[in-house]
């Protein structure tokens, strides 16, 4: 039993995973730690979480640790949680109200766990000769999904949209001559690298500066500035052995970046 139980709670608790509490109450619970389980559980039960509520339907279902065994409180709790769409909870609830007779309540919360289209509440359906309803619950929230997905890549289509209207605009300033145009890179022969004056000047819109051993900010045409130009081979060696940089790049999700990339500009390090 103790096994069932655990499988159920890993397929059920995975949405409160993501909450450190929950997280930290779901470990205890497979460790058979209930009582610190419990601990964690009671305080979010009461304040209305669900997750935490199924926890302690659980432990007082199946009589886990030291919580005695009891299917009245079990079935308070699940209550609760099924009150809130806790999936899981509406198919132990109906289990536990058909072993204490009350037969049309069990049917009810299967069902409407079937039309979220839940394995258990149909298999236990059909144990009972029951209907099979259509899932319609399920298929409504996956439209909801779909469309709000589109919607985001609307959004994001538009903005890129926008992004590449800006930048053709200042290639056309560039191409008029403008007064606020970067000047060209300088070929140092001294120390063959591109040197561009506005960054003496205190301005920065490149590379590094490879006699001061200096990063300099690189920027690219998106306005996104990066603390290297990976087209530049010392900028490339430097970034390599830069841990933090590539890092900030891995947990950074800026359009953009990306809007460089597609114009075939790689910087490195994204700065904020």
């Amino acid at each position: 039993m103790t096994k069932y139980v655990v499988v159920l709670c890993i397929a059920f608790f995975v949405g409160g995973c993501a909450i450190p509490p929950l997280n930290q109450a779901h470990e205890l619970f497979q460790k058979h730690e209930y009582g610190r389980a419990a601990t964690i559980w009671n305080p979010l039960a009461n304040d209305g979480d669900p997750y935490a509520q199924h926890g302690l339907g659980l432990l007082w279902e199946f009589g886990l640790g030291k919580t005695p065994k009891n299917p009245t409180q079990a079935a308070h709790w699940y209550l609760k949680a099924a009150r809130q769409n806790h999936i899981a909870s509406m198919v132990r609830l109906s289990i536990i109200q058909r072993q204490l007779g009350f037969e049309t309540a069990a049917t009810a919360w299967a069902t409407l766990a079937a039309r979220w289209n839940d394995d258990k509440a149909i298999k236990l359906l059909q144990e009972w000769a029951q209907p099979i309803p259509v899932a319609d619950l399920y298929r409504g929230r996956l439209i909801q999904e779909q469309n709000q997905r589109a919607q985001q890549q609307q959004s994001a289509n538009n903005f890129m949209n926008l992004m590449a209207i800006g930048v053709m605009g200042i290639g056309n300033g560039m191409a008029r001559g403008g007064s606020n145009n970067i000047p060209p890179p300088i070929f140092d022969s001294s120390s063959r690298s591109a040197v561009n004056p506005s960054r003496e000047s205190g301005t920065s819109s490149g590379a590094l500066s490879l006699e001061s051993g200096q990063n300099l900010p690189y920027r690219g045409l998106s306005g996104q500035t990066y603390q290297y130009d990976l087209s530049r081979p010392q900028d490339r060696l430097r970034y390599d052995l830069d841990p933090k940089a590539q890092i900030m790049d891995s947990v950074t999700v800026d359009p953009r970046r990306d809007l460089d990339r597609s114009l075939g500009q790689h910087g490195g390090g994204v700065s904020r």
